[in-house]
């Protein structure tokens, strides 16, 4: 009889968690999202005149500087970059590409350039601003990957 009762009590038990988990509602697992992953970079004005950079980006977006700078739009540009000054600029991504055109121009608009930049695809990685050949007065890529070296004022 005292096995009765215990047999019964233990599918009293089982039944009863049985119906507590076919009766709890199916709970939805939320995909964390992708992280924005960052490239730092910098642009240097080793010039003796100001440049104004400007992105226009397809994938991602470009912060010049932390917000503090004068003449300088922290997102995407356009940001005025005083002759012998360097700032930090950091590409952010969109689904891991980052991509889009740059502009730049000299004080007195005596030079311009119009250049496409993009990371590989799927990587993380800083992307390369697409040159062919001597790009005069701002060298591309320089020292790394992603960053601007302005030189001259010609």
């Amino acid at each position: 009889m005292r096995m009765r009762i215990q047999l019964a009590a233990l599918a009293a038990i089982v039944l009863g968690l049985l119906g507590a988990c076919t009766s709890m509602p199916a709970q939805q697992v939320a995909k964390p999202e992708a992280p924005a992953y960052s490239c730092y970079r910098h642009i240097y004005n080793n010039s003796s005149c100001a440049w104004t950079f400007s992105f226009n980006t397809d994938s991602g977006n470009v912060y010049l500087g932390d917000g503090t700078l004068p003449n300088c739009t922290q997102q995407n540009g356009p940001c005025t970059i005083a002759p012998g000054n360097t700032i930090q600029i950091q590409y952010t991504t969109t689904g891991g590409l980052i991509a889009g055109h740059v502009t730049i121009v000299s004080a007195g608009a005596s030079q311009s350039y119009y250049q496409q930049y993009a990371n590989d695809p799927g990587s993380n990685f800083c992307p390369y601003v697409q040159h062919d050949g001597n790009t005069g007065d701002v060298a591309m890529n320089d020292p790394a990957n992603g960053d601007f070296n302005a030189g001259a004022c010609n």
